[in-house]
Protein backbone atom coordinates (compact mmCIF):
# COMPACT_ATOMS: atom_id res chain seq x y z
CA UNK A 1 0.00 0.00 0.00
CA UNK A 2 1.35 3.46 -0.95
CA UNK A 3 1.89 6.20 1.62
CA UNK A 4 -1.26 8.17 2.41
CA UNK A 5 -1.43 11.87 3.25
CA UNK A 6 -3.92 14.36 4.68
CA UNK A 7 -4.33 17.92 3.39
CA UNK A 8 -4.91 20.20 6.39
CA UNK A 9 -6.02 23.87 6.35
CA UNK A 10 -6.22 26.15 9.43
CA UNK A 11 -7.54 29.34 7.84
CA UNK A 12 -4.11 30.95 7.37
CA UNK A 13 -3.43 33.03 4.26
CA UNK A 14 -0.22 33.75 2.38
CA UNK A 15 1.40 37.18 2.85
CA UNK A 16 -0.03 39.76 0.47
CA UNK A 17 -3.46 38.08 0.27
CA UNK A 18 -6.57 39.25 2.10
CA UNK A 19 -8.70 36.78 4.05
CA UNK A 20 -11.82 37.90 2.15
CA UNK A 21 -10.19 37.23 -1.23
CA UNK A 22 -8.87 33.83 -0.13
CA UNK A 23 -12.33 32.89 1.21
CA UNK A 24 -13.89 33.82 -2.14
CA UNK A 25 -11.19 31.93 -4.07
CA UNK A 26 -11.63 28.75 -1.99
CA UNK A 27 -15.41 29.06 -2.14
CA UNK A 28 -15.20 29.04 -5.94
CA UNK A 29 -12.49 26.36 -6.06
CA UNK A 30 -14.43 23.86 -3.94
CA UNK A 31 -17.93 25.15 -4.82
CA UNK A 32 -18.85 25.53 -1.15
CA UNK A 33 -21.63 27.51 0.50
CA UNK A 34 -21.04 30.27 3.08
CA UNK A 35 -21.49 27.95 6.09
CA UNK A 36 -18.92 25.42 4.80
CA UNK A 37 -16.39 28.09 3.95
CA UNK A 38 -16.85 29.66 7.41
CA UNK A 39 -15.99 26.27 8.98
CA UNK A 40 -12.67 26.34 7.13
CA UNK A 41 -11.67 29.71 8.65
CA UNK A 42 -12.20 28.98 12.36
CA UNK A 43 -8.48 28.60 13.13
CA UNK A 44 -8.90 24.90 13.91
CA UNK A 45 -7.32 22.33 11.60
CA UNK A 46 -9.73 21.25 8.85
CA UNK A 47 -9.02 18.16 6.75
CA UNK A 48 -9.51 19.14 3.12
CA UNK A 49 -8.72 15.58 1.98
CA UNK A 50 -7.70 12.49 3.95
CA UNK A 51 -5.81 9.38 2.89
CA UNK A 52 -4.67 10.47 -0.57
CA UNK A 53 -1.39 9.85 -2.38
CA UNK A 54 1.46 12.38 -2.39
CA UNK A 55 0.84 13.59 -5.98
CA UNK A 56 -2.83 14.40 -5.35
CA UNK A 57 -1.95 16.05 -2.02
CA UNK A 58 0.62 18.23 -3.82
CA UNK A 59 -1.99 19.18 -6.46
CA UNK A 60 -4.36 20.29 -3.67
CA UNK A 61 -1.53 22.27 -2.03
CA UNK A 62 -0.61 24.03 -5.29
CA UNK A 63 -4.26 24.86 -6.11
CA UNK A 64 -4.90 26.24 -2.63
CA UNK A 65 -1.66 28.23 -2.57
CA UNK A 66 -2.67 29.80 -5.91
CA UNK A 67 -5.86 30.83 -4.10
CA UNK A 68 -3.75 32.39 -1.32
CA UNK A 69 -4.22 29.69 1.35
CA UNK A 70 -1.50 28.08 3.47
CA UNK A 71 -1.92 24.29 3.50
CA UNK A 72 -0.13 21.57 5.43
CA UNK A 73 0.47 18.05 4.06
CA UNK A 74 0.68 15.44 6.85
CA UNK A 75 1.20 11.68 6.71
CA UNK A 76 -2.20 10.07 7.28
CA UNK A 77 -2.69 8.00 10.43
CA UNK A 78 -3.01 4.23 9.93
CA UNK A 79 -6.74 4.11 10.74
CA UNK A 80 -9.38 6.77 10.16
CA UNK A 81 -11.23 7.69 13.33
CA UNK A 82 -13.05 10.87 12.35
CA UNK A 83 -16.29 11.35 10.50
CA UNK A 84 -15.92 13.21 7.19
CA UNK A 85 -18.50 15.28 5.38
CA UNK A 86 -18.06 15.53 1.62
CA UNK A 87 -18.96 18.64 -0.35
CA UNK A 88 -22.06 17.97 -2.46
CA UNK A 89 -21.93 17.88 -6.24
CA UNK A 90 -18.22 17.11 -6.64
CA UNK A 91 -16.42 14.10 -8.04
CA UNK A 92 -14.75 11.86 -5.44
CA UNK A 93 -11.20 13.01 -6.23
CA UNK A 94 -12.15 16.72 -6.05
CA UNK A 95 -14.40 16.72 -2.96
CA UNK A 96 -13.45 18.76 0.08
CA UNK A 97 -13.88 17.10 3.43
CA UNK A 98 -14.45 18.80 6.76
CA UNK A 99 -13.83 16.82 9.96
CA UNK A 100 -16.57 16.84 12.56
CA UNK A 101 -15.37 18.11 15.94
CA UNK A 102 -14.41 15.29 18.28
CA UNK A 103 -14.44 17.11 21.63
CA UNK A 104 -16.85 18.42 24.24
CA UNK A 105 -16.68 21.71 26.10
CA UNK A 106 -17.17 21.59 29.85
CA UNK A 107 -18.83 24.43 31.74
CA UNK A 108 -16.63 27.12 33.25
CA UNK A 109 -15.01 25.93 36.48
CA UNK A 110 -15.62 22.22 35.84
CA UNK A 111 -12.90 19.71 36.65
CA UNK A 112 -11.68 18.29 33.35
CA UNK A 113 -9.12 15.91 34.83
CA UNK A 114 -10.02 12.61 36.41
CA UNK A 115 -8.72 12.15 39.99
CA UNK A 116 -6.00 9.76 38.75
CA UNK A 117 -4.77 12.33 36.22
CA UNK A 118 -4.18 15.07 38.77
CA UNK A 119 -0.68 15.71 40.08
CA UNK A 120 -0.10 17.30 43.48
CA UNK A 121 1.28 20.82 43.36
CA UNK A 122 3.44 22.10 46.16
CA UNK A 123 3.24 25.80 46.91
CA UNK A 124 6.65 27.44 46.44
CA UNK A 125 8.26 29.06 49.47
CA UNK A 126 8.66 32.72 48.51
CA UNK A 127 10.01 35.21 51.04
CA UNK A 128 8.31 38.62 50.92
CA UNK A 129 10.02 40.02 54.04
CA UNK A 130 12.06 42.50 52.00
CA UNK A 131 8.97 44.07 50.36
CA UNK A 132 7.06 47.07 51.70
CA UNK A 133 3.92 48.94 50.74
CA UNK A 134 3.62 52.72 50.59
CA UNK A 135 0.50 54.83 50.90
CA UNK A 136 -1.32 55.67 47.64
CA UNK A 137 0.29 58.68 45.96
CA UNK A 138 3.57 58.35 47.88
CA UNK A 139 6.89 58.80 46.09
CA UNK A 140 8.29 55.26 46.02
CA UNK A 141 11.84 56.30 45.08
CA UNK A 142 14.29 57.26 47.78
CA UNK A 143 16.22 60.50 47.14
CA UNK A 144 19.39 58.56 46.26
CA UNK A 145 17.44 56.51 43.67
CA UNK A 146 16.14 59.53 41.79
CA UNK A 147 17.81 60.53 38.54
CA UNK A 148 18.69 64.18 38.23
CA UNK A 149 16.96 65.91 35.34
CA UNK A 150 18.69 69.15 34.36
CA UNK A 151 16.42 72.08 33.63
CA UNK A 152 16.69 73.49 30.15
CA UNK A 153 16.12 77.10 29.25
CA UNK A 154 14.14 77.07 26.01
CA UNK A 155 13.38 80.39 24.32
CA UNK A 156 9.92 80.33 22.69
CA UNK A 157 9.55 84.10 22.31
CA UNK A 158 9.98 83.87 18.53
CA UNK A 159 6.98 81.51 18.16
CA UNK A 160 3.45 82.71 17.55
CA UNK A 161 0.04 81.29 16.72
CA UNK A 162 -1.88 82.83 13.87
CA UNK A 163 -5.33 81.91 12.67
CA UNK A 164 -5.54 79.69 9.60
CA UNK A 165 -6.21 81.68 6.42
CA UNK A 166 -9.71 81.26 5.03
CA UNK A 167 -10.16 80.28 1.45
Amino acid sequence: MADQYDVIFRGDVLPGHSVVAVRDNLKALFKLDDDRIAQMFTGRPVAIRRGIDKDLADRFRVAMEKSGAIVEIRPAPAAKTTVEATAPGRAEDEAATVSAPSFDVEPVGADVLKPGERQPVEAPAISTDHLSVEEPGADVLRPDERRAVPEKDIDTSHLSVEPEPRS
